[in-house]
């Protein structure tokens, strides 16, 4: 056993599995319609589907809205993609660097936020995560039901507080 290894068993020495409702919470997307769309200079940049890829955040194609209130990312949430066209996109997700947060996010997408993010991030890139995701696709939409994000079932470390 390495030493990493002896580390990781004494940071994290009990395990319990718990739904990701009781670990964290879910923060909804922001709304807007087409006619908040502006430019950089003039607006927020929200967060899409668009801006996740291979696990990080992309900025390649970027929507800015004009808008006074919304819930902003922080660092270490997890932006899920939840609702989109494509399948293969749903469940996709980044985790927020410190240098990004205060953006908005998009009402496709959902902040999964919890002290356990730094490990659930793993989580959710496993094949597990995503067998899950794709199980509760509902009969005609592409989605994750926020309720059904919630039941997940995933083992959570315990924190060691020293």
């Amino acid at each position: 056993m390495s030493s990493n290894e002896v580390n990781s068993q004494n940071n994290f020495p009990d395990w319990e599995e718990k739904r990701l409702g009781e670990g964290g919470k879910i923060v909804s997307g922001l709304t807007y319609n087409p006619n908040d769309i502006v430019d950089e200079e003039n607006g927020v940049l929200v967060l899409r589907s668009s801006n996740v890829q291979d696990g990080k955040l992309s900025f390649k194609d970027n929507v800015y809205v004009k808008v006074y209130s919304f819930n902003p990312v922080q660092k270490e949430d997890v932006l899920i993609c939840v609702r989109n066209g494509s399948k293969r996109l749903i469940g996709e997700n980044a985790i927020i660097v410190d240098k990004y947060e205060g953006l908005a996010f998009g009402a496709l997408m959902t902040i999964y936020r919890s002290k356990y993010n730094s490990f659930l991030f793993h989580y959710f890139g496993s094949e597990e995560y995503n067998k899950e995701a794709h199980k509760n696709f509902g009969a005609t939409t592409n989605s994750i039901n926020g309720n059904d994000l919630k039941k997940f079932k995933v083992p959570f470390p315990s924190l060691n507080n020293n």
